[in-house]
């Protein structure tokens, strides 16, 4: 039973783990974030609007002025001028909504221990091509597992194994469609996150190169604990943050009296504060939850956390030969038991 214990404790405490199939709708969430499409919704209610006044102007309204003028043949004149007209405005309205240009958007997840300057990453890069042309997508780590993620079956695609790296080739989507790719490998933090002390002196310090965002931070038996900006170099005091309610563990009822009982995510708890000072944060770790597996506890009962987010992302300009417009790097840093 103890063995068992252990293997649920640290299943349950990863958030994405690597034995996910790719093909699953988890991704959706995230495919909805990063799907520039979704952001072009207000162009079916204004085109359908179009498609109103249209029928109304080349319809009864342009017949009965041409009517009352005693040329009632001259609508069928306005007609086509009329048509052209909408139909322009429709496609006008259309390229606007989509950006009118190819680009690729990418979301990460770093998941790591305390002290650890190599962690786990989960990479989703979202591809938005304007053309069916074929993309070339390469791993960004030698060990890292790559392929289409949610609705893989109708997208076209081959998958080289080389020596340094792994690469999808000949990946065609339809014109103006999200391909969404998913890259689970390493990366090389160059720096870690630490907890230093017990109790009400555990404190968590910043060794990495850049500075964390958004932190939202948990003590063993505590409440959660923000934090607008963890600087690179600094260490806070854990009670120093801003008190956040921890969310109620969540267990199947037969399960409860066997194994220990996972507490959700639930950013909707710290959403205020997090989007105040970084926008869209508490979407983005939403996204990340429904990614993974529905028994992860985020907030252990008997080790400190942290999540955050990296400032500036992973500082990349171009993917797979896109320009970048949407690069965020989520960070979670599990410690020891304490």
């Amino acid at each position: 039973m103890d063995l068992v214990r252990e293997g649920w404790d640290r299943r349950a405490i990863v958030a994405l783990a690597a034995d996910a199939t790719f093909d699953e709708a988890r991704t959706d969430s995230t495919r909805k974030l990063l799907d520039p499409n979704e952001g072009s919704r207000w162009s079916i209610w204004f085109s359908a609007v179009v498609l109103v006044v249209y029928a109304l102007l080349a319809g009864p309204l342009s017949f009965r002025r041409a009517a009352r003028r005693g040329r009632p043949l001259r609508a069928f004149v306005e007609l086509p001028i009329w048509s052209f007209g909408a139909a322009a405005l429709i496609v006008v309205v259309g390229a606007v909504a989509k950006g009118g240009r190819s680009r690729a958007r990418r979301l990460s997840l770093v998941e790591c221990g305390e002290h650890e300057p190599r962690a786990a990453a989960v990479r989703f890069r979202a591809l938005f091509a304007s053309s069916a042309d074929s993309l070339e997508v390469a791993a960004l780590d030698p060990s890292s597992l790559l392929d289409v993620a949610g609705g893989a079956s109708g997208v076209a695609r081959s998958l080289v194994l080389g020596r340094d790296t792994a690469e999808l080739v000949d990946l065609h989507g339809r014109p103006w469609e999200t391909v969404l790719v998913r890259e689970d490998g390493m990366t090389d933090l160059r720096g870690s996150v630490q907890f230093v002390g017990a109790g009400t002196e555990l404190s968590v310090e910043n060794t990495l190169p850049r500075d964390l965002i958004a932190v939202v931070a948990h003590a063993p038996g505590g409440d959660l604990r923000y934090f607008s900006r963890l600087r690179r170099g600094q260490r806070v005091r854990l009670d120093a943050g801003k008190p956040l309610p921890i969310p109620p563990s969540v267990v199947p009822a037969p399960l409860a009296p066997a194994l220990p009982t996972p507490h959700r995510l639930d950013s909707y708890r710290f959403a205020a504060l997090t989007d105040a000072d970084v926008k869209g944060s508490s979407e983005t770790w939403s996204a990340i939850e429904f990614a993974g597996r529905e028994a992860t506890d985020y907030w252990p009962d008997d080790r400190p956390v942290l999540i955050g987010e990296l400032e500036g992302g992973d500082g990349v300009a171009d993917d797979s030969g896109l320009a970048v417009d949407y690069d965020r790097v989520l960070v979670r840093v599990v410690g020891g038991r304490r």
